[in-house]
């Protein structure tokens, strides 16, 4: 055998020439299978495992152990393909399993069953609603009614907007506690425009932003932009005009309630007109 790769590595030195043109052909023939081989007639690999990732917030490891890992385990372990479970449990994400089986096993109908098997996990689910047989409507008027001042004013500071989104109808569910509380705390607080502001801006924060979000369908607003862009004309640079400044006074922010709101309201509490002097008996109070 060493005598005959020696007659062959002499051959390829004693030819050299046509060794190379030998090579060079091998490799333009490798390259060319290579780009023209069908890879779509290739088996596809699949790896015989399956991640499966159960997210959970608000919950303690040991929570999560209990609620979501031992419960999917327990249902994964019905599946007889399956031949190994490994999980990793925590705060956050939550639950991680791997599902392990062996090779040659059709994945997709595997897959199959594991998501039959997590649907048939019982998971606790937080949902308000109403008790059968009574009126959705009436039962979250009961929720609201229940509603002490502190939530309204807490939700308020994070959302400056929030009390002014809410609709005539939220307004009349309230108990009258939880109202006056509400108009206590907008009362006390000034609206924290500067002297000097944009005329249009004010109109816009004060009349058109409450409107807009009193109405049913709007979740949220907020306004943004603003800048003065330079325009040009025949080649020059036009100066943009200065907006109209309109001088302003702190004001009280109950005084930026819509009108149906404060109908709603004066009707329930008894107060008299939306004007500063109502703000300032409010304030005191």
């Amino acid at each position: 055998m060493k005598a005959f790769f020696g007659r062959i590595t002499a051959l390829a030195l004693r030819l050299r020439y046509l060794t190379l043109l030998f090579v060079v052909v091998l490799m333009v023939l490798g390259i060319q299978a290579a780009v023209t081989q069908k890879q779509e007639l290739l088996p596809p690999i699949e790896f015989p495992q399956t991640f499966i990732l159960a997210q959970a917030n608000g919950m303690t490891s040991e929570e999560v152990m209990e609620i979501l890992t031992k419960r999917i385990e327990a249902e994964l372990a019905t599946i007889p393909e399956i031949i190994n479970l490994q999980s990793t449990t925590s705060t956050v994400p939550g639950a991680f399993i791997t599902a392990a089986n062996d090779f040659g096993l059709n994945q997709e109908a595997l897959r199959a069953k594991i998501l039959a098997a997590i649907d048939r996990v019982w998971l606790p689910k937080r949902v308000l609603q109403a008790p059968a047989g009574e009126n959705p409507r009436t039962f979250s008027a009961q929720l609201i009614s229940e509603l002490p001042a502190e939530v309204l004013i807490y939700i308020a500071q994070k959302d400056s907007n929030f009390l002014f989104q809410l609709s005539p109808d939220v307004w009349r569910a309230l108990n009258e506690d939880a109202m006056r509380g509400a108009l206590v705390y907008l009362a006390n607080r000034v609206d924290q425009s500067t002297d000097a502001k944009n005329a249009l801006e004010l109109l816009v924060n004060k009349e058109i932003v409450p409107q807009i979000g009193g109405l049913e369908t709007v979740g949220n607003v907020s306004v943004s932009g603003g800048q003065d862009l330079p325009e040009e004309t025949n080649g020059i640079e036009a100066q943009a005009t200065p907006a109209p400044v309109l001088q302003t006074q702190p004001e009280s922010l109950l005084l930026r309630l819509s009108p149906k709101v404060w109908h709603v309201i004066a009707g329930k509490l008894g107060l008299g007109e939306l004007n500063s002097e109502t703000a300032a008996s409010l304030a005191r109070e």
